[in-house]
């Protein structure tokens, strides 16, 4: 194999794959570097495992609601043997895509180790290979807290999880990550006892507070425990310290689910002169201080999503091969699924407030909405749109309800283009949809 590439790309998740795709469309000659497996956590441990278990608990509870919709059904049954099987196959057919993408694009693909050893060389095993331009997309490592009296046989990460395939009849997860919450409303969902505690005073401090508040109301069935001191971990139960009372909680199952740090250690940041800490430093279009040489992702420690480091890849790849490009984080969007789902983009009104910025808010039910009346029958949801007082430019889109996920990327889409109130009422939606609201919110201006 030739050893020399126009682009060496270090990490194969969601950005790295992605960049190498890219590339590999452009005509450049790529080698995408991956120690473990192709697709990183998003598709092997993390979004796409979580995804395939809220349908399947999704629509089970759906079909437990029925009777509402005029459809009986006499017996459901949950079985997550079969759940996790089905996420297997999806899994592995997602990664085999991402291969065949990159491969028939020209791109090689190599499972090893790599570091930088120079500015424009790469060690990978044995070998060094070089490139006019490198691309780090290492990503992140879950932070394993220690914890005292604790029974390891007994706790999992979500990777662990994602594979066990029977039902816990009592889950308790920790932490208070967007992950955390999706988990536990996924085994909500499915029929375990979910307690989730997190030494936070709350739950997802950037997100709208009225739609968190809406949120936490509707995810009664979850035993939230904040503030909350973890003094010990049993085969049975997890003893915590909650507003000075020491609480038993029943614990078939212990999930930790907290934050994230980016994976810096072992690249050769330091021998190469790369300017970094926790994270990498990169500036809009993704460059590190060593030029030809960038970073996306959770390596970054910008926004840590697999949607971020796709359009991280993208604009990478732009600037680097003369594209103007760069990376905007006021509108990535944000969706979580829970049930119902939230989904977001842009500045909250508290955010706006912050910076200065004179605000008017539109909030419309989205019961208001034909298509979501019909397809939820009276469950509550929001949305709630904060405008520019001084351009009209819409600043921030936030939803509850529903499926409001499949929403956010036209109000993404609005906030990219700087979409004033006029333009979105002067856009066409299609009848009866729930694209709809978007505009209709808007007329609630006062």
């Amino acid at each position: 194999m030739n050893s020399h590439f126009d682009l060496i790309i270090i990490g194969a998740g969601a950005g790295g794959y992605t960049a190498a795709e890219r590339a590999g469309a452009a005509g450049k000659r790529v080698l995408l570097i991956e120690k473990a497996q192709l697709g990183g956590v998003c598709i092997n441990r993390g979004c796409i495992p979580a995804k395939t278990l809220y349908q399947s608990a999704k629509i089970y509870r759906q079909l437990q609601e029925t009777d509402r919709f005029g459809v009986h059904v006499d017996s459901v049954r949950f079985d997550m043997r079969e759940v996790i099987a089905r996420k297997g196959r999806i899994v592995a057919q997602l990664r085999d895509g991402v291969r065949q993408q990159i491969e028939r694009r020209g791109g090689v693909i190599l499972e090893a180790d790599a570091r930088l050893i120079a500015r424009k060389a790469v060690r990978a095993g044995d070998v060094t290979y070089t490139a006019e331009r490198i691309l780090i997309a290492s990503g992140s490592s879950p932070v394993i807290p220690t914890l005292p009296g604790i029974d390891l046989a007994h706790v999992v990460t979500p990777t662990e999880l994602f594979d066990h395939d029977t039902l816990p009849s009592a889950l308790v997860i920790l932490g208070g990550t967007p992950i955390a919450l999706n988990l536990a409303a996924i085994y909500t969902l499915a029929g375990s006892k979910v307690t989730l505690i997190t030494e936070q005073p709350g739950l997802l401090p950037d997100i709208d507070e009225e739609i968190r508040s809406l949120l936490l109301r509707d995810l009664n069935a979850i035993d939230f425990h904040f503030s909350a001191q973890v003094k010990s971990i049993t085969e049975k139960y997890v003893r915590i310290t909650d507003d000075d009372r020491m609480h038993d909680i029943p614990a078939d199952l212990v999930l930790i689910c907290g934050e994230r740090a980016p994976n810096v250690a072992g690249l050769g940041l330091e021998e190469a002169g790369i300017d970094y800490d926790t994270r990498i430093h990169v500036d809009e279009y993704m460059r590190t201080n060593l030029p030809g040489v960038y970073a996306i992702g959770d390596v970054t420690g910008i926004s840590m999503w697999a949607h971020s480091a796709a359009r991280m890849a993208q604009v990478a790849v732009n600037h680097m091969f003369g594209t103007p490009d760069r990376f905007r984080i006021d509108t990535v969007p944000f969706s979580l699924h829970t049930y119902p789902e939230i989904a977001a983009v842009g500045l909250t009104e508290a955010t706006a407030k912050a910076r200065g910025i004179p605000v008017r808010v539109a909030r419309l039910p989205l019961t208001a909405n034909a298509s979501y009346l019909i397809e939820n029958d009276q469950q509550r949801g929001l949305c709630k749109i904060v405008v520019d007082q001084r351009t009209n430019v819409v600043l921030g889109v936030h939803l509850y309800g529903g499926e409001c996920s499949s929403l956010v990327v036209g109000a993404a889409a609005m906030l990219e283009d700087e979409f004033r109130v006029q333009d979105v009422q002067q856009m066409i939606f299609a009848h009866p949809t729930l694209s709809e609201v978007l505009r209709d919110t808007l007329y609630e201006l006062r």
